[in-house]
Protein backbone atom coordinates (compact mmCIF):
# COMPACT_ATOMS: atom_id res chain seq x y z
CA UNK A 1 0.00 0.00 0.00
CA UNK A 2 1.28 3.30 -0.97
CA UNK A 3 1.80 6.61 1.78
CA UNK A 4 -2.06 8.27 0.59
CA UNK A 5 -3.37 4.74 1.39
CA UNK A 6 -1.95 4.34 4.65
CA UNK A 7 -2.58 7.75 5.77
CA UNK A 8 -6.42 7.06 4.60
CA UNK A 9 -6.19 4.33 7.28
CA UNK A 10 -4.49 5.36 9.84
CA UNK A 11 -6.92 8.71 10.04
CA UNK A 12 -9.78 6.70 9.86
CA UNK A 13 -8.32 4.23 12.78
CA UNK A 14 -7.47 8.15 14.55
CA UNK A 15 -3.56 6.92 14.85
CA UNK A 16 -0.65 8.80 13.34
CA UNK A 17 0.96 6.84 10.22
CA UNK A 18 3.62 6.00 12.20
CA UNK A 19 2.06 4.34 14.75
CA UNK A 20 -0.89 2.69 12.16
CA UNK A 21 2.03 1.10 10.36
CA UNK A 22 3.74 -0.22 13.22
CA UNK A 23 0.89 -1.92 14.74
CA UNK A 24 -1.09 -3.36 11.48
CA UNK A 25 1.65 -3.28 8.57
CA UNK A 26 5.11 -4.37 7.44
CA UNK A 27 7.22 -3.12 4.72
CA UNK A 28 6.89 -4.31 1.31
CA UNK A 29 7.67 -3.76 -2.19
CA UNK A 30 8.65 -0.38 -1.71
CA UNK A 31 5.90 0.41 0.62
CA UNK A 32 3.37 -0.98 2.79
CA UNK A 33 1.12 -4.51 3.38
CA UNK A 34 -1.40 -4.66 5.90
CA UNK A 35 -0.45 -7.68 8.66
CA UNK A 36 -2.63 -11.12 8.56
CA UNK A 37 -3.97 -13.38 11.09
CA UNK A 38 -2.49 -16.79 11.83
CA UNK A 39 -5.62 -17.93 9.86
CA UNK A 40 -4.41 -15.91 6.74
CA UNK A 41 -6.90 -13.20 7.13
CA UNK A 42 -6.46 -9.65 6.98
CA UNK A 43 -5.77 -8.07 10.78
CA UNK A 44 -8.92 -6.24 9.56
CA UNK A 45 -11.29 -8.67 8.63
CA UNK A 46 -13.65 -9.30 11.58
CA UNK A 47 -16.74 -11.05 12.18
CA UNK A 48 -17.50 -11.75 8.33
CA UNK A 49 -16.92 -8.02 7.60
CA UNK A 50 -13.79 -5.50 6.84
CA UNK A 51 -13.40 -2.97 9.59
CA UNK A 52 -11.82 -0.48 7.69
CA UNK A 53 -14.09 -1.01 4.30
CA UNK A 54 -14.57 2.75 3.78
CA UNK A 55 -10.91 3.48 2.98
CA UNK A 56 -9.84 -0.36 2.20
CA UNK A 57 -6.71 -0.61 0.12
CA UNK A 58 -6.93 -0.85 -3.57
CA UNK A 59 -6.19 -4.48 -3.36
CA UNK A 60 -9.15 -5.43 -1.26
CA UNK A 61 -11.38 -2.70 -3.55
CA UNK A 62 -10.79 -4.08 -7.01
CA UNK A 63 -11.04 -7.40 -5.54
CA UNK A 64 -12.11 -10.12 -7.84
CA UNK A 65 -11.00 -8.20 -10.97
CA UNK A 66 -7.23 -8.46 -10.30
CA UNK A 67 -5.13 -9.46 -13.54
CA UNK A 68 -4.52 -12.57 -12.43
CA UNK A 69 -8.25 -13.80 -11.79
CA UNK A 70 -9.43 -12.22 -14.84
CA UNK A 71 -6.38 -13.72 -16.81
CA UNK A 72 -8.32 -17.02 -18.33
CA UNK A 73 -11.41 -18.72 -17.81
CA UNK A 74 -9.70 -20.96 -15.86
CA UNK A 75 -8.28 -18.53 -13.34
CA UNK A 76 -11.90 -16.86 -13.11
CA UNK A 77 -13.48 -20.29 -12.09
CA UNK A 78 -11.07 -20.92 -9.57
CA UNK A 79 -11.83 -17.36 -7.87
CA UNK A 80 -15.15 -17.80 -8.00
CA UNK A 81 -15.02 -21.76 -6.53
CA UNK A 82 -12.83 -19.81 -3.71
CA UNK A 83 -15.41 -16.69 -2.87
CA UNK A 84 -18.39 -17.05 -1.77
CA UNK A 85 -19.52 -13.37 -2.36
CA UNK A 86 -18.65 -13.64 -6.18
CA UNK A 87 -22.23 -13.76 -8.51
CA UNK A 88 -24.01 -12.03 -4.99
CA UNK A 89 -23.64 -8.58 -5.78
CA UNK A 90 -24.28 -6.35 -9.10
CA UNK A 91 -23.52 -7.41 -12.40
CA UNK A 92 -20.17 -5.23 -13.82
CA UNK A 93 -19.81 -4.01 -17.00
CA UNK A 94 -16.85 -5.05 -19.20
CA UNK A 95 -15.88 -1.62 -19.40
CA UNK A 96 -16.37 -1.05 -15.08
CA UNK A 97 -14.00 -4.84 -14.94
CA UNK A 98 -11.08 -3.23 -17.12
CA UNK A 99 -10.77 -0.43 -15.16
CA UNK A 100 -10.88 -2.20 -11.79
CA UNK A 101 -8.01 -4.12 -13.49
CA UNK A 102 -6.34 -1.21 -14.80
CA UNK A 103 -6.48 0.32 -11.15
CA UNK A 104 -5.32 -2.91 -9.29
CA UNK A 105 -2.34 -2.99 -12.17
CA UNK A 106 -1.42 0.70 -11.45
CA UNK A 107 -2.11 0.57 -7.58
CA UNK A 108 1.04 -1.70 -8.07
CA UNK A 109 3.40 0.50 -9.59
Amino acid sequence: MNRETSERIAAHLGLSRAVFLRRYAYPFKGGHSLREKPNGDCIFFSEGKCDIYPVRPTQCRTYPFWPETVRSEAAWRETCAACPGIGQGRLYSREEIIAQVQESLDAER
